[in-house]
């Protein structure tokens, strides 16, 4: 089984404190790719992962919120901060990175796409195209499209004006608008893309 770094949504309490939130989702999705999640945070700027743990074979940005850039909240610059550096270190390192929904908006943007509102993505499901033709049924949860104009991603899957799925190979990223830990009308395909994609880098 492969240890994977699963970061968290961070949330604030009625009495105001922060704690981390994790969909227990993510645990037993995980479980069943062969991976082992490891929840990590660490507000230090510089992450000392190799001090804590002997072997860590990736790196999952999981979704909940948004950035900064849009919220305009500290927890979310905090979270920002953190996993920009947990991106630093999986490069350094040459490990593969799992951007999910947020996690996906936060690589696009450090590698230089943008974001822009979208309409009636948050709550719904829609059929992906690859090369005009249906590649799978996944959910959506998202009010922030990717803007790619430099053509930096390479786009597998799309909707309407949407990237829903894309790689850069150059990390070994790759990138999903949908949730994979929820339920999905083609998660069987879904399984497969991210099995295909660790395969290639494991």
């Amino acid at each position: 089984m492969k240890n994977f770094l699963l970061s968290s949504e961070i949330k604030i309490n009625s009495y105001k404190k922060n704690f981390l939130s994790v969909n227990i989702e993510w645990y037993n999705y995980l479980r069943t790719l062969n991976i082992n999640p490891i929840l990590y945070y660490n507000e230090r700027k510089k992450i000392n992962i190799d001090k804590n743990y002997k072997k860590i074979d990736g790196v999952i940005l999981s979704g909940g919120g948004d950035l900064y850039k849009i919220s305009k909240k500290k927890k979310d610059a905090d979270r920002d901060e953190f996993e920009l550096n947990l991106i630093d270190y999986a490069i350094k390192k040459k490990l593969p990175i799992i951007g999910v929904c947020r996690g996906f908006q936060l690589f696009a943007n450090k590698i230089g796409c943008e974001l822009s509102k979208i309409d009636n993505h948050y709550g719904n499901s829609h059929t992906l195209i690859q090369s005009s033709k249906k590649l799978m049924k996944v959910n959506s949860f998202h009010k922030y499209k990717i803007v790619d104009h430099n053509n930096i991603l390479n786009v597998i899957a799309s909707f309407k004006d949407s990237i829903e799925i894309a790689t850069y190979k150059k990390y070994n990223f790759l990138g999903l608008m949908f949730h994979p830990e929820r339920k999905n009308y083609d998660q069987i395909k879904v399984n497969l893309l991210i099995k295909k994609f660790l395969l290639k880098q494991l």
